[in-house]
């Protein structure tokens, strides 16, 4: 079974996007149970996760409500709900694409499937192949929404709440780190609007993947740093030519 993992907090249309997504694969062959974890929204999200549990058998929706500590906290809890053999992160408002579990019945053998992912905004969309396993140390080599892992190793490793905006990537790479069983494909696993927290607070992140790239893969300082001031000055770059706000 792949638990689809869904942390949302007052982002009810988002949430509706992406249930319309996952309808389709509840329908599928391959067994699919969505987990929806709601950070106690106040914007009518509870009532249509309610109104789903009315619809939806208990085998394939399951949704918790409450507060939280934020997003990696939330999605801790999700890992606590999982009783499928693989999960994945889809946020609320995004996409997820039914080559998926093609690939999950193809390569299931596999401790973690690597997707492609499309990146779209109101006039262009940007699909982003899976980078090579030794560019790792240096950056995130797909989303994470296009990043499947199975449910033993992801509940042994967890989100570290020390991370506020690079969780996801610490939590990729110790992941990645801890199995030789990995599979890339070339398939689109998610569709997602470009943009999300770590992206308005790049510089925050970068600081947190220099903090990643010394404790994960004992980095030497003058490297982290080099790195560091790599991407610094590309998001700058990137700034001064309008590719980002």
């Amino acid at each position: 079974m792949l638990s689809i993992i869904t942390v949302t907090y007052n982002n009810l249309n988002g949430l509706k996007t992406t249930y319309k997504s996952i309808r389709k694969l509840l329908q599928n062959e391959v067994a699919v149970k969505w987990i929806v974890i709601d950070g106690a929204s106040e914007d009518g999200t509870l009532s249509f996760l309610r109104m789903l549990s009315t619809n939806l058998d208990s085998n394939c929706f399951l949704y918790f409500s409450e507060s939280d500590k934020g997003l990696y906290d939330a999605m801790n809890k999700g890992l606590d709900l999982v009783d499928g053999d693989y999960i994945i992160f889809i946020n609320a408002g995004d996409l997820i694409h039914e080559s998926l579990l093609k690939d999950l019945q193809d390569y299931n053998s596999f401790d973690i499937l690597l997707g492609a992912s499309e990146r779209f905004s109101s006039d262009k969309k940007y699909i982003k192949y899976v980078r090579p396993l030794k560019k790792l140390n240096s950056r995130m080599i797909c989303e994470h929404q296009a990043f499947v892992v199975r449910s033993a190793i992801a509940k042994k490793i967890r989100y570290d709440l020390r991370y506020s905006l690079s969780a996801d990537y610490d939590f990729l790479c110790r992941c990645i780190k801890s199995t030789d069983s990995i599979y890339s494909s070339k398939r689109i696993y998610c569709s997602f609007e470009y943009g999300g927290v770590s992206k308005k607070k790049r510089m925050e992140a970068l600081l947190e993947d220099f903090l990643i790239r010394i404790r994960v893969f004992n980095m030497p300082y003058k490297n982290a740093f080099y790195l560091y001031l790599k991407h610094l000055s590309w998001e700058v770059v990137k700034k001064i030519m309008g590719l980002i706000r």
